[in-house]
């Protein structure tokens, strides 16, 4: 015969288990910093042979229990159910315990899934901490209201847990491999639209004060006179100046190439120290790449800077090729991938940089 459960327990449980989950969560936010020690160290970090294998297992029973306690948790709750309301909530406490266990081995392993695969399961894991919160203030509600209340906060914190668990399952099934790919479309989107302003730029090119257009925007009168207008002429770009632009455009467009074909040039996913770095490098690079691409548009068109654009312009062609090389090496030993990667960089570097 189970033991009686008075409704008293049931509230202690919620509440101790609200309070573990806003110390979880803090030790989630201090992933990565100084002050993380202090906090992680009341977690005890799995063995697991096959984390990533257990941690989709532990999605699944979340699944669960987040739909069995959206429904013994609908008031007004008959006696005969807190027994039921108990062992499910005390179920899902374990499974939390385990999985914030697996979670602090992850991370103390982060040099063999990598930062950036780590980061990803750690914003799914703040995620899923969080829709379990929400869901525990409604069941406290629950508990206490004496009549049916048919609210809705309940199933959508329930539908919150659901969403959770799909994502941490998404970040798995991906791994870093995926996720890199999906920062690579990010970072071809940014050189894309600096490339198209480039275009449209060199399509009718001005040396034109861009300030200028914010002024007519608010309707800022110019305080230049009509002489000193007509001193500029036409606002026409120096030949020299733009010949050296529109012999950029292909590097841009190359770029761009890059970019697009290395969707399909990054390996399957691997757990080891060597690809783990290699992705951590390949994202922050990409990065540096857009921004450089950025430096290198604005000194062309905003600025007409001919020392700046230069500079911006070597610093292009030794990112782009830095990339290439990189995904090269992460690539050692497939001709194919390697292949057109060598293709690529030498028809990059056949035009002397100007």
């Amino acid at each position: 015969m189970s033991k009686k459960v008075s409704k008293g327990a049931i509230g202690e449980l919620l509440s101790s288990t609200k309070n573990a989950i806003a110390l979880w969560i803090q030790v989630i936010d201090c992933n990565g910093k100084k002050n993380q020690s202090q906090l992680s160290t009341q977690i005890k970090a799995s063995k697991l042979e096959k984390p990533l294998d257990d941690l989709t297992k532990i999605t699944t029973l979340m699944h669960a229990h987040g739909t069995k306690l959206g429904i013994v948790f609908k008031a007004p709750i008959p006696e005969e159910n807190y027994h039921a309301c108990f062992k499910e909530l005390e179920g899902c406490v374990k499974t939390l315990m385990l999985f914030m266990s697996l979670f602090k081995q992850l991370v103390n392993e982060e040099n063999k899934y990598s930062h950036l695969f780590i980061d990803e399961l750690t914003k799914a894991a703040r995620s899923l901490l969080s829709a379990v919160q929400d869901l525990l203030a409604e069941m406290e509600k629950e508990l206490n209201n004496t009549e049916s209340t048919n609210r809705k906060e309940r199933l959508i914190s329930v539908g919150k847990i659901w969403q959770a668990c799909k994502n941490i399952d998404d970040d798995l099934g991906e791994g870093p491999s995926g996720i890199i790919k999906k920062r690579l479309r990010e970072t071809n989107r940014l050189i894309k639209d600096a490339d198209q302003e480039y275009e449209e730029w060199l399509e009718n090119p001005s040396t034109e004060n861009y300030d200028n257009d914010l002024d007519d925007a608010f309707g800022i009168e110019s305080e230049k006179g009509d002489a000193e207008q007509n001193e500029q002429g036409d606002n026409v770009v120096e030949e020299g100046f733009l010949k050296y632009a529109k012999g950029k455009a292909s590097k841009l467009r190359m770029i761009r190439l890059l970019i697009v074909s290395l969707n399909k040039s990054i390996p399957s996913s691997r757990y080891n120290v060597r690809y783990a770095r290699s992705i951590d490098l390949l994202d922050s690079e990409r990065v540096r790449l857009a921004a450089i691409v950025d430096d290198f548009v604005a000194a062309v068109v905003y600025d007409q800077d001919m020392e700046e654009a230069v500079k911006a312009g070597e610093l292009l062609q030794k990112q782009a090729l830095k990339i290439a090389k990189l995904v090269s090496k992460l690539n050692e030993g497939n001709k194919l991938r390697t292949g057109w990667l060598e293709t690529w960089q030498r028809k990059f570097t056949e035009e002397a940089p100007q």
